[in-house]
């Protein structure tokens, strides 16, 4: 923890990326803060986990912990199954309500790949 005297800038990914200072000081590291990260009620705000030194701790501002829903679980599979297979037909309906999911959900890494399923068929074809 002492390695941190100053700030640092590195990319970090919740879930997508984006830019995150590790907080350090002379007394080492103090935690880490994500610029203009959430918005409420239309204004942005920062979150992470810093140090408070009106409370004398480390406290998480403006973050939700959350794990994985049915949802998304599924949708991984799914992925899985289909990244798996050596091809597709176009009338796979099962595909189309998958890519319409993803889609809708609009989760940077989901779509990175079905986009990489879509070439790889479309290479086959």
């Amino acid at each position: 923890m002492m390695a941190y005297q100053e700030d640092k800038k590195v990319v970090g990914f919740f879930p997508d990326p984006i830019e995150v200072i590790i907080l350090g000081s002379a007394e080492g590291l103090q935690g880490f803060r994500m610029k203009n990260s959430v918005q409420f009620y239309g204004e942005w705000h920062d979150s992470g986990i810093w140090y408070d030194p009106k409370w004398n701790m480390r406290a998480g501002h403006n973050m939700t912990m959350y794990f994985e829903n049915i949802e998304t679980i599924e949708i991984g599979d799914q992925l899985a199954r289909y990244e798996q297979k050596e091809n597709i037909k176009r009338s796979d309906v099962e595909f189309q309500n998958l890519l319409d999911k993803v889609l809708e959900r609009k989760r940077t890494d989901e779509v990175i790949r079905i986009m990489l399923i879509i070439k790889k068929f479309g290479d086959v074809q």
